[in-house]
């Protein structure tokens, strides 16, 4: 092998080790909305992988400086390296001290204990509705001449819908 491709070679199969570094899934991203059951009560689970038994921390704040709260959900990593944490349905109350995931957004912020992190903003729990199709679901509303205009109605007029699309085989 040549000089110049041993290097990229090693450094994708150490990439490839066992060791991995902090990972969540691309659904955990800036606006997520995690699913709030029964009354308002948001006992949503949070994942991903990380280095096998690396302790994980998920640090759930306000992003309402009136509305302070903070809470950390600690776990460990199992010998494959996955891990999950389950929020408990405690979060911040508004001045009647009323209390609920309403009353965000909150921001959660995920570490490893080993240098790995990611953070994420603008979470709001809610309804979680998911869709399921061929290819031709793959194409936006806006792409159709004769409903160019709907995405931006529809963030003008609806600014807490979000939408999250996953990649798949088809794009």
């Amino acid at each position: 092998m040549p000089p110049l491709l041993r290097l990229p070679a090693a450094a994708l199969l150490a990439a490839a080790g066992t060791d991995a570094a902090l990972v969540l899934p691309p659904v955990f991203a800036d606006g997520l909305v995690l699913q709030s059951w029964v009354e308002g009560d948001a006992r949503s689970f949070v994942y991903g992988s990380a280095s096998a038994l690396a302790a994980v921390n998920v640090t759930m704040t306000s992003a309402d400086p009136a509305q302070p709260y903070e809470k950390v959900y600690s776990t460990q990593a199992s010998s494959l390296g996955a891990w999950s944490v389950q929020l408990d349905g405690t979060y911040v109350a508004d001045n009647q001290k009323r209390h609920g995931p309403k009353f965000g957004p909150y921001a959660l912020a995920i570490s490893d204990g080993e240098g790995g992190s990611h953070r994420i903003s603008d979470v709001t729990f809610g309804d979680v509705y998911l869709c399921l199709g061929d290819a031709e679901m793959a194409r936006p509303v806006s792409a159709l001449p004769e409903h160019a205009n709907v995405t931006a109605d529809a963030a003008a007029n609806f600014s807490s819908i979000r939408l999250f699309q996953a990649g798949g085989a088809g794009g």
